[in-house]
């Protein structure tokens, strides 16, 4: 039993510190709340562009380029937070530059760059993107993308793209240090490196001729 002084404490504690008390929960209730119907809205929203991404696998799997262009603006307009989204993207500018549309293939990869919602796929768009800006004979393009930060799984395409992109410059020096770390890169984790061992040995005559 509380004397009367500690109930007095305790209700004059009460007094100054029981309504922030209590607002200080109905905060916490509201953002649980929040958070759920959040965590809720963006399930929903996946499944729906999971649905729609499926008719993009059936779509291309059919050829119908038709169902297949008009399956992927619908998860750009209404789900382009998504990943099915940005793979919708990839898959159609992957079609683009096997037609030779490299303007086409770099516009879809570029709102990838842009607007992807996972890292991955927005590192992947970006490899794709500097390789189009290469063969486009755009390097300096190229190696500003390239400069993004990439983790070391990366390296040994991103070094090998750089090596292309400086020999389209005709910086063969820079292009034979590239291709050199590319090949260390791929060592490192175990990759082949039968490609860019070529790409090195055909250079380094014109490399040694250079430092003549």
């Amino acid at each position: 039993m509380l004397d009367s002084e500690e109930f007095l404490q305790l209700h004059q504690w009460w007094r100054k510190y029981g309504r922030w008390l209590v607002l200080a929960g109905v905060l916490v209730v509201i953002g649980v709340i929040v958070w759920q119907t959040w965590v809720y809205h963006k399930t929903k929203q996946d499944e729906k562009a999971a649905s729609i991404y499926y008719r993009v696998e059936i779509a291309l799997k059919n050829h119908a380029p038709t169902q297949l262009q008009n399956n992927v603006d619908t998860l750009i307009q209404r789900y382009p937070t998504t990943p099915y989204a940005a793979l919708g993207q990839l898959i159609l500018a992957k079609i683009a530059v096997e037609n030779n549309k490299l303007r086409r293939a770099a516009g879809l990869l570029d709102w990838v760059v842009h607007h992807g919602s996972q890292p991955a796929l927005r590192r992947l768009a970006v490899l794709r993107l500097a390789k189009i800006r290469i063969t486009q004979n755009k390097p300096d393009e190229a190696l500003a993308l390239l400069r993004s930060p990439f983790s070391e799984v990366y390296l040994p395409l991103v070094n090998n793209l750089v090596g292309d992109a400086w020999l389209a410059k005709n910086g063969q020096k820079k292009a034979h240090a590239a291709f050199a770390q590319a090949v260390a890169a791929a060592q490192a984790q175990g990759l082949p490196t039968g490609i860019l061992e070529l790409k090195l040995t055909g250079m380094d005559s014109s490399v040694k001729e250079l430092q003549k």
